[in-house]
């Protein structure tokens, strides 16, 4: 809604542990530094605490996305379950068959196989979500299971993740024991001013925002309201924006973050909010006759308001037109509009012609009127590239949807996409999560799927990674990214590695990724022959 009339690509303050969003104040860094060291040294026992909203789920997932992927990792989500399902669980990722053993072999059994994982230099870790739940008798059942290592080391690495309300528990004489193993412990709280703010310049930054939307005064009141709790941030700057959008306001002020507060004290979350100050019901009675006043004239004088006005896009069937309409700014005429960057650099077959020396490189104009994609022009020592529309691109959709191979699920309560990629193909990042979306287009947001819903897992191949141009020529995808900033560092990497490279945004359903490809071939098998040569950095497991 707001995101077109503040040239975004995302909505920036959704309450996801999405990645791309990740910011890390220096508490958050130190804590995640610290979780990889002990991960690494089997150090035993970890405990992380914090209020609400503090960022603990977020801080779980950055490090989800920094263990190596041929640990064996078991996220339990829901506390309350029993202990006997948690060994079992961690039978399976074992590869164990539980069945006809009772607790003491299957512990053996479980033995035996983390010594012969530890000297293959793997690491078991369990990780427990939501852990202030766990009842004294499940505390002192995970704690035996830390039991088991051997000389040098914990063959087990527990995490405990949990409110401010776990420390009660664990300080009760009967906790001693588990108290007395806790090699770390680290409680995240709220940001201060200044991690507050570059909180919000962060998020607006990965969704694309140009220039400031926040105004400084309403920063600040947004970091008092708020205490500094990434959670309420969120839902005050959502507000802003919606509210904004619905003024027509470039700027967010502080009268609108005051409107959003008296909004949300009124709402669910009153109690995050300090209670305002009263001064006499006659006061209180007055402001309120004033309030109704000037809310009736304004609906009497001006019935509608002309920017409120929904306009639907118009359909077409121009690829070019209908990326220009889905992402691009409102102000189509501004002249500083930066429509799309395409780098080149090294060398390669290109119309068949080999390329001696590059000595330049030109980009698209700045005032480029639509978006498009570059014909080469090779000249002595340079290449212009010449705009011309842009081409469709055959990413073998149906190939990924009825691979034999692929496997089908249905998506649990409390799943995420994150964690489907991370449990089926052991890594997860945005490359692997764009493979996923392609082979389900149905799917409208990565970042919202629902239990119960089918999902095609598809079983991925470096041939599917081959995509041809409406032109018939073949490139390489090489990575996709949901971020501007790591499409274009990949982009510089790539071109400094004497590829030919470039990207481009492409519209999946509500979500805007950036797709790099890189190679120009003739022929199919001359891109097949390549492929097979590299390593595919982002889906490691090829």
């Amino acid at each position: 809604m707001y995101t077109e009339k503040y040239d975004l690509h995302h909505r920036p303050f959704e309450n996801t542990p999405d990645p791309q969003f990740l910011f890390l104040s220096d508490l958050h860094r130190e804590v995640l530094s610290s979780l990889e060291y002990c991960i690494e040294s089997s150090k035993g026992f970890i405990l992380v605490s914090g209020d609400i909203g503090t960022g603990k789920t977020t801080l779980i997932h950055a490090l989800l996305r920094k263990i190596k992927s041929s640990n064996i990792i078991l996220h339990i989500i829901n506390p309350r379950t029993d202990f006997n399902e948690i060994i079992s669980n961690l039978a399976k990722k074992l590869s164990i068959n539980s069945k006809g053993q009772d607790r003491l072999e299957l512990i053996d059994s479980m033995r035996d196989k983390l010594n012969q994982l530890d000297c293959e230099g793997k690491r078991t870790i369990i990780i427990i979500d939501e852990a202030h739940f766990l009842s004294e008798k499940s505390l002192e059942d995970i704690r035996l299971l830390s039991n088991i290592e051997t000389e040098k080391r914990k063959l087990i690495q527990i995490i405990l993740v949990g409110q401010n309300e776990i420390h009660k528990v664990l300080n009760k004489d009967s906790q001693a024991p588990l108290k007395q193993r806790i090699v770390l412990n680290r409680n995240l709280v709220p940001f201060n001013k200044k991690d507050c703010f570059e909180y919000i310049r962060h998020r607006l930054k990965v969704a694309g925002a140009q220039s400031s939307i926040f105004h400084k005064k309403a920063l600040i009141k947004i970091w008092a309201k708020s205490a500094g709790v990434p959670r309420l941030i969120n839902q005050i700057c959502d507000n802003a924006l919606l509210i904004g959008f619905a003024l027509d306001k470039d700027m967010i002020g502080l009268k609108i973050i005051k409107e959003v507060i008296r909004d949300m004290e009124i709402g669910d979350i009153k109690e995050a909010f300090p209670p305002p100050n009263t001064r006499s019901n006659k006061f209180a009675w007055l402001c309120t006759i004033i309030i109704i006043v000037l809310f009736t004239a304004f609906f009497v004088i001006k019935p509608q308001i002309p920017n409120m006005i929904f306009k639907p896009f118009a359909s077409t069937n121009d690829p070019s037109e209908k990326l220009i309409q889905s992402f691009e700014s409102k102000k189509r005429n501004a002249p500083d509009t930066k429509i799309r960057e395409f780098l080149i650099k090294g060398k390669g077959k290109i119309t068949g012609e080999k390329i001696k020396n590059i000595t330049e490189i030109e980009k698209v104009p700045k005032t480029a009127p639509e978006i498009k994609e570059e014909k080469i022009i090779v000249s002595e020592n340079r290449i212009k590239l010449e705009p011309k529309p842009i081409a469709n691109f055959n990413h073998g959709t149906a190939n990924l949807q009825n691979n034999p191979l692929s496997r089908r699920t249905e998506i649990k309560p409390h799943e995420y996409m994150f964690n489907i990629a991370k449990k089926e193909y052991g890594i997860a990042n945005d490359m692997i999560i764009d493979m996923i979306h392609m082979a389900n287009p149905e799917i409208k947001n990565v970042n919202k799927i629902f239990p119960g819903k089918k999902l095609i897992l598809p079983f991925i191949e470096k041939k599917d990674l081959i995509v041809q141009n409406s032109d018939g020529n073949f490139h390489i995808h090489y990575a996709s990214f949901y971020n501007y900033t790591d499409t274009k560092d990949t982009v510089q990497k790539l071109s400094k590695d004497n590829e030919m490279v470039f990207y481009v945004p492409v519209k999946q359903g509500e979500n805007l990724v950036y797709r790099v490809y890189f190679g120009f071939f003739n022929k199919k098998e001359e891109a097949v022959e390549h492929i097979n040569n590299i390593q595919i950095e982002y889906l490691s497991f090829l």
